[in-house]
C-alpha cells in the first residue's frame, strides 16, 4: 500500500501539471443567423479550431470570434424551431406545476421567418416575420462535442423592437425537469442571461407577449456567448510530467 509521503508525491504531480498548463480566458462572441429564406427550423453548428471559433455556411459570426489559444476540436450547435400558441399564464402554471416540458413538446409548430440581415422571427401574425403574442422561438443545445474543461455560456440576447414591445425568457433543463432562469412580460430586449453554462439537456424559449397591455412585436438580432477553451499545456509540461510519473513510479516500488 502506497505511504501517505507517496501520495503527497502522485498529488504534486498532478498540480504541477495543472499549473503548467496555459491559462485562458472566457471569450464572447456573437452569432446569427445568413439565411433569407423561411424554413421549419434553423441549425447553428460551430466549431473552435484552436484560436478562433467559426461556424458552417448559416451561420453569420458577428463581430470578432478571436478567443485565447486553446485545445481545438470543441464543437457545439443548437437547433431553433418556432411555435405559435405560447402562453404567459399557462407557461407560469406549468413551471409552478413541474411539467413545463410536456407544455412545451404539446405546442404549436410554426415556422421561422429569417430576414436575411440576422434577424429571425415567427411567419404569421399582424407583424409577419416577427415575434408577436404568442409566438415562440425555442432553442435546443448541445454541447456534447466539447472538449472536457471547455465551457459556453449563455449572456446576452440582442433583439430588434418595435415601440412596447415585450416578451418571455426561459432556460429549462429537461433532464433535471427544472428552470435555470426565466423573466416574463420584460420591456429589456437585451435580457442579461446570467452567464449561465450550458448544458446539452438545456432548452430557451424567447416568446413575444401582450401581457399587461404590451402589444408590439420584436425580432432576435443576435445572440451573445462566451466561451472558454480548454488549456494547452505549456512546452515542456508533457516532459514534466513523464519524470514525475516515473518518480512516482520508483517510490511505489520502493515502498512496495
Amino acid at each position: 500500500m502506497a505511504s501517505s509521503k507517496t501520495i503527497k508525491y502522485i498529488f504534486f504531480a498532478a498540480t504541477s501539471f495543472v499549473a503548467l498548463a496555459a491559462s485562458v480566458q472566457a471569450q464572447d462572441f456573437s452569432v446569427r443567423s445568413s439565411e433569407s429564406n423561411d424554413s421549419t427550423s434553423l441549425t447553428f453548428s460551430l466549431f473552435f479550431d484552436g484560436t478562433s471559433i467559426d461556424g458552417t455556411d448559416d451561420v453569420l459570426m458577428h463581430g470578432t470570434q478571436s478567443v485565447d489559444e486553446g485545445l481545438a476540436g470543441d464543437t457545439f450547435s443548437w437547433v431553433v424551431t418556432a411555435v405559435t400558441d405560447w402562453n404567459t399564464a399557462t407557461a407560469q402554471s406549468q413551471i409552478s406545476a413541474n411539467t413545463l416540458g410536456t407544455y412545451l413538446s404539446g405546442l404549436t409548430a410554426g415556422q421561422i421567418g429569417a430576414a436575411g440581415n440576422g434577424r429571425i422571427g415567427v411567419v404569421g401574425g399582424s407583424n409577419d416575420g416577427e415575434i408577436g403574442d404568442g409566438e415562440a422561438l425555442i432553442f435546443d443545445f448541445d454541447v456534447s462535442g466539447l472538449n472536457n474543461s471547455s465551457v459556453l455560456s449563455l449572456n446576452t440576447a440582442y433583439s430588434a423592437a418595435t415601440t412596447d414591445a415585450a416578451f418571455d425568457f426561459v432556460i429549462y433543463d429537461s433532464g433535471d425537469n427544472t428552470v435555470v432562469t426565466s423573466a416574463f412580460n420584460s420591456t429589456n430586449f437585451r435580457p442579461d442571461l446570467g452567464d449561465q453554462v450550458v448544458q446539452s439537456d438545456w432548452i430557451m424559449v424567447l416568446s413575444g407577449t401582450g401581457g399587461e397591455g404590451v402589444t408590439g412585436d420584436w425580432r432576435l438580432n443576435h445572440l451573445l456567448l462566451g466561451f472558454t477553451p480548454t488549456a494547452v499545456p505549456e512546452p515542456g509540461t508533457f516532459a514534466l510530467l513523464a519524470g514525475c510519473a516515473a518518480f512516482v513510479s520508483i517510490m511505489l516500488r520502493r515502498r512496495s
